[in-house]
């Protein structure tokens, strides 16, 4: 009976593709983009158990499901989508500085912040570095930490807090 309804919602997503294509364009203003974040929610919607996709389909609820969930990826900074199209990232794992492109070659204050934050994480305790990093270096989730080291996430939240603040007092008030 599954296999049955399973084609049938596999009809609609066929037969409706381009209206969901058109729903996530209008999301993200971006045609070329819009079709990978299409896909990505549309593997979300097939992962959900069968019963629920029945249940969405017998309510024509799938075109507000997978619009919500392409606006939700859109707008959050903690989606695949994000990490994938929307952060920008060099080679190294490190973040672009995109204003140097417009020829500011003069050290500025976000520099010398920069240059002192890396400069200091050193000073950090083991734990608290090896966090920050893959906090915000490497970019790893909230999430992803929790399931990396199997620590709560408030507990992970609230020290890579206190190492942020520790390179906060060192970068920011040492210079004033």
């Amino acid at each position: 009976m599954y296999h049955y309804m399973k084609r049938e919602i596999e009809i609609w997503i066929n037969s409706n593709y381009k209206l969901l294509h058109n729903n996530v364009c209008r999301i993200t203003s971006h045609p070329d983009k819009s079709s990978d974040l299409l896909h990505i929610c549309l593997e979300s919607f097939i992962r959900l158990p069968d019963s629920r996709q029945q249940q969405m389909f017998d309510d024509s609820k799938i075109e507000h499901f997978i619009t919500s969930c392409c606006n939700l990826q859109f707008k959050s900074a903690t989606s695949p989508y994000y990490y994938q199209y929307k952060k920008q990232r060099s080679n190294e794992n490190e973040y672009v500085d995109w204003r140097h492109d417009f020829g500011d070659d003069e050290p500025s204050e976000y520099d010398e912040i920069c240059d002192c934050v890396f400069e200091n994480i050193d000073s950090l305790h083991w734990y608290t570095k090896r966090l920050v990093e893959e906090k915000y270096i490497q970019g790893l989730t909230y999430d992803e930490l929790h399931l990396k080291y199997k620590i709560n996430k408030n507990a992970l939240s609230r020290d890579i807090h206190l190492g942020i603040d520790e390179l906060r007092e060192k970068c920011l008030i040492n210079k004033k």
